[in-house]
C-alpha cells in the first residue's frame, strides 16, 4: 500500500483492522474461545473485497514486469501492435498469450510467484484454457501440463457469452428464460395492473440490458420478449399464451406519458440506445485500452465516420454490430451519426481533417483539394491553428530547390525560404493579416488556382470561430439540450419513430401522486374507453346474453353509461357534488372531474384532491359493477311498478334509493336475525333472566352493587355482605 501511494495514517487504520480481527469456531453448536486471525479479516467483512483488489494488483504488476522483460509474450492486436497480456475484473483474471509451451510454463511460474508473495492460492482446477486456431488435442495436452481443464468457445465470462454468434436465437435463451422466470404466472395472478407495470419496468432495467449493451438482438427475439411483456401486463393465462384481450395496442401502451402511454418504452429502442452509447464512450474515453484497440483495428476514427449506408460492412464482430446499430438509428431519420460534435478548446485532441468540428461535415469532405495536398492528414487543430502569441501565421511548403534562380524567383514572389540547401526544404509565405489566429499549413506544393481559393475560404471559415486555448476539447451531443448523451433520451427518440402512435389525438396519461398506480392505470383506460363493458365485448366477438347495463337495465352498457349516465352512478355523483358544493351533477361534467376541473376556482392542491376523489369514485363504481355483473352482489335498486314514477313519487323513489344506498350491506353471508338486547346480537337465557331480575330487584341492585375480589375467599365476601342481608330479608 505504501508503494501505491496510500498515506501513513490510512495504512495504520487498515493495519489496525487486520490485527484486531478475532474469530471463534462452532464445535457441536458451542463456540470456542476467540483467537486472532493470522491473515485477512473476518468472513463477510465489507473491507475484504477492497483488500483483495489491492492484493490482486500485485499480480497485475508481476505480469507487466514479465511482459516488459520478454518472459511472457502477450497478444499483439491491430496495426499499432498493442500488446494485451491480461484482463482483471474483481477475482477473475484472463490471460492472453502466444501459443507455446515456454510461454505457458512462464505463466505458470508467474502464478506460483504470486502465490508465494501474497499467500493467495490459485485454483488451477477451476481454471480453463482456450486455444484460438489451435488443434483441440494440443489444448488438452497443455491443459494437462498446467493442471487445469481444456475448454472451447463459446464460454460465459462475467455473465456474457464470449465467442458466440449472437445472431442465433439459441444464444439468447438465457435472457428469454430469465424473462419467463421473473414474469411468472403466479405474480401475474396476484398483482394489480400497477404492480405489473412496476415489475415490467424493473425487469426491463435489469435483465436484458446487460446483453443489449454489446449485442444487437435479432428481431424474432425482440418480438418474443415484447410478447411476453404485453401478455403479462394484460393478465394472460401464462407468459406464453394469449387468451386475454389486449385492450390497448402494445405500441400505444409503451408510448411516453405525454403521448398517452404508460412510458414503458420498446425493447428495440433500449437495445439501439445502449449500443449507441458505445459511440459516445468511444469518443470521450480516448485513453482507455479498449478504445486504443478499436483504433488500431478500425482506424483512428474507429470506423464510425468513414462508414455510411452505401458501404458494405460485415455483420460479424461486436464492434461491427455497434457500427451497424448507429447506421440503423440513422435510417430512422434521427441523424445519429452526425450528432456528435466537438466543442473546441485548445485543439490538441481534435483531428483537423477527420473529425466534425466546423460545420456539419468533416473538413476533408468540404475542402478536398487542400486535403489532398496535406502531408499530415491526422494532424490536430493545434497543429494547424493556434493563437498569435504562440506562433506566426505561416504557410510551409516543401519544395526542391535545384538552382539559385528558382530560389530568387520564389523570393521575388514574396515567399520566404527556410531550410538548408538541397533536398526537401520548406518555403513559408507570410500573411499580412495575422489577426489573433495563426495558420500553419504543411502542404506538398504551393496552392494555386482553385486550390488557393479553397485555402482562402478555409481560413475565412476558421476565422469566424471562437477558440479558447485555455480549456480542453470536449464532445457535445446535439440531440440533447445540455449536450450530454443519455440512453433515456436516445431511446425516447427511437421509440417516437418505432412505436406507432394512435390516429386520433392521444389522451395524455394523467398522474396523481395521492393515489396508487392501479387507479391511475384504471383512469387511463377510462379515458381511452378501453374497459370490458358489454358493448365493447360484443364488438370483439364475445357472445353475451345481453348488452344492457346490469345495474339499471335501461340502456346499452358503455363506458360513459356505466360510470356517469346510469341512474345509480348519477345519484352517487350527485351526492359527491353536493358534498363539495358543486351543485347538481351532469354527465358532461364527468370528463372534467377526471382532470381535476370543476365549476369552482380551487387551488392546485384542492384540484388534486378533487381529482383523487373523482378517480376513487370511478374505481369503486367499476368494482360495484363487476360484483353485480359476475356475482350478482353489487348495490342496485330495482322494482316493479304499475306505472313509471313521476313527480313526488319519483322524489320518494330517489329518497328511498338514497336511504338504501347509505345502508351497509354485507354481501359475505345470508340474511340473519339479531337480538338487540345483547352485545353480540345472540339470544341467551342467561341474558334474558338477568334483564328480568334487574326489573324485579332494580332498587336493591342499583343501590347495593356487590363487590368482588379474587384475592380473598368467597366466604369472606359473604361476611362483608352481612349488613346488607337483613335488608334483603325484609
Amino acid at each position: 500500500m505504501a508503494c501505491m501511494g496510500f498515506g501513513k495514517k490510512w495504512r495504520k487504520w487498515i493495519l489496525a483492522c487486520l490485527q484486531s480481527a478475532t474469530i471463534s469456531i462452532l464445535i457441536n453448536g458451542s463456540p470456542t474461545r476467540e483467537f486472532s486471525i493470522g491473515r485477512g479479516v473476518r468472513q463477510g467483512d465489507p473491507l475484504s473485497p477492497f483488500l483483495f483488489i489491492l492484493a490482486a494488483e500485485g499480480l497485475n504488476l508481476i505480469t507487466k514486469v514479465a511482459v516488459n522483460k520478454g518472459l511472457y509474450k502477450g497478444v499483439e492486436i491491430g496495426q499499432d501492435k498493442i500488446v494485451v497480456s491480461h484482463l482483471q475484473y474483481a477475482d477473475d483474471t484472463m490471460f492472453f498469450g502466444d501459443w507455446s509451451i515456454m510461454n505457458a510454463r512462464n505463466l505458470f511460474n508467474i502464478l506460483k510467484c504470486f502465490e508465494l508473495a501474497s499467500g493467495l492460492k490459485v485454483n488451477f482446477q477451476k481454471s480453463r484454457i482456450y486455444g484460438v486456431g489451435v488443434d483441440s488435442k494440443e489444448v488438452e495436452d497443455l491443459a494437462c501440463r498446467m493442471g487445469c481443464q481444456a475448454d472451447k468457445f463459446p464460454f460465459i465470462y462475467i455473465g456474457l457469452p464470449i465467442g458466440a454468434k449472437m445472431r442465433k436465437i439459441s444464444n439468447w435463451a438465457p435472457v428469454i428464460d430469465k424473462f419467463n422466470n421473473r414474469l411468472s404466472d403466479w405474480k401475474m395472478r396476484t398483482l394489480s395492473f400497477g404492480g405489473r407495470l412496476v415489475l415490467l419496468k424493473s425487469v426491463l432495467s435489469s435483465l436484458p440490458l446487460y446483453y443489449f449493451t454489446l449485442f444487437r438482438a435479432p428481431p424474432c427475439v425482440l418480438k418474443h420478449l415484447e410478447s411476453t411483456r404485453w401478455n403479462f401486463f394484460w393478465g394472460g393465462g401464462g407468459v406464453s399464451s394469449s387468451n386475454k384481450i389486449t385492450w390497448v395496442k402494445w405500441d400505444h401502451t409503451c408510448l411516453p406519458y405525454g403521448e398517452g402511454g404508460l412510458n414503458i418504452g420498446s425493447l428495440k429502442g433500449k437495445n439501439l440506445a445502449l449500443l449507441g452509447k458505445s459511440w459516445w464512450r468511444f469518443k470521450i474515453e480516448t485513453n482507455c485500452l479498449w478504445t486504443n484497440i478499436i483504433r488500431s483495428i478500425y482506424g483512428i476514427d474507429g470506423g464510425l465516420s468513414s462508414r455510411d449506408g452505401s458501404t458494405h460492412l460485415s455483420t460479424s464482430g461486436v464492434w461491427n454490430n455497434i457500427i451497424h446499430a448507429g447506421l440503423q438509428i440513422d435510417e430512422l431519420n434521427i441523424s445519429f451519426v452526425k450528432s456528435f460534435k466537438k466543442s473546441i478548446g485548445d485543439g490538441r485532441s481534435t483531428l483537423f481533417w477527420e473529425e466534425v468540428w466546423c460545420g456539419s461535415e468533416a473538413l476533408k469532405n468540404v475542402f478536398p483539394r487542400i486535403f489532398r495536398l496535406e502531408q499530415d492528414k491526422n494532424a490536430s487543430i493545434r497543429d494547424r491553428v493556434s493563437a498569435a502569441s504562440i506562433s506566426q501565421h505561416v504557410t510551409e511548403v516543401p519544395v526542391d530547390f535545384p538552382q539559385r534562380s528558382t530560389v530568387a524567383a520564389i523570393q521575388a514572389a514574396g515567399i520566404r525560404v527556410a531550410g538548408g540547401a538541397g533536398g526537401c526544404n520548406h518555403a513559408s509565405t507570410a500573411d499580412s493579416d495575422t489577426g489573433s489566429i495563426i495558420f500553419k499549413w504543411v502542404l506538398s506544393r504551393i496552392p494555386t488556382g482553385r486550390t488557393k481559393t479553397e485555402l482562402v475560404e478555409l481560413e475565412n471559415l476558421i476565422r469566424t470561430l471562437s477558440f479558447d486555448f485555455n480549456v480542453r476539447d470536449s464532445w457535445k451531443w446535439s440531440l440533447s439540450n445540455n449536450g450530454f448523451f443519455t440512453v433515456k433520451r436516445l431511446s425516447t427518440l427511437i421509440d417516437a419513430k418505432v412505436l406507432t402512435a394512435p390516429n386520433q389525438a392521444p389522451n395524455k396519461m394523467l398522474r396523481n401522486n395521492l393515489l396508487p398506480r392501479k387507479i391511475e392505470i384504471f383512469v387511463w383506460r377510462v379515458l381511452k374507453k378501453r374497459l370490458p363493458v358489454r358493448i365493447e365485448l360484443d364488438k370483439r366477438g364475445i357472445d353475451l346474453h345481453s348488452v344492457r347495463c346490469p345495474i339499471c337495465d335501461n340502456d346499452l352498457e358503455s363506458v360513459d353509461h356505466t360510470l356517469f349516465n346510469c341512474s345509480f352512478t348519477s345519484d352517487i355523483w350527485n351526492r359527491i357534488f353536493k358534498w363539495w358544493d358543486f351543485g347538481n351533477f351532469s354527465p358532461s361534467n364527468g370528463p372534467d372531474s377526471l382532470h381535476g376541473k370543476s365549476s369552482h376556482v380551487m387551488s392546485p392542491l384542492g384540484s388534486k384532491i378533487w381529482q383523487a376523489v373523482a378517480w376513487v369514485t370511478l374505481y369503486y363504481l367499476w368494482k360495484n359493477r363487476n360484483l353485480k355483473a359476475f356475482q350478482n352482489k353489487g348495490t342496485v335498486f330495482r322494482g316493479e311498478w304499475i306505472r313509471s314514477p313521476t313527480g313526488r313519487t319519483l322524489s320518494e323513489l330517489q329518497d328511498l334509493s338514497s336511504r338504501i344506498a347509505s345502508y351497509g350491506f354485507n354481501n359475505s353471508g345470508r340474511d340473519s336475525c339479531s337480538w338487540i338486547l345483547s352485545h353480540n346480537g345472540i339470544f341467551t337465557v342467561k341474558s334474558l333472566s338477568h334483564l328480568i331480575d334487574c326489573q324485579l330487584l332494580g332498587e336493591y341492585i342499583n343501590n347495593n352493587e356487590t363487590m368482588r375480589n379474587k384475592l380473598v375467599p368467597k366466604k369472606l365476601e359473604i361476611l362483608c355482605l352481612e349488613g346488607d342481608s337483613k335488608t334483603f330479608a325484609r
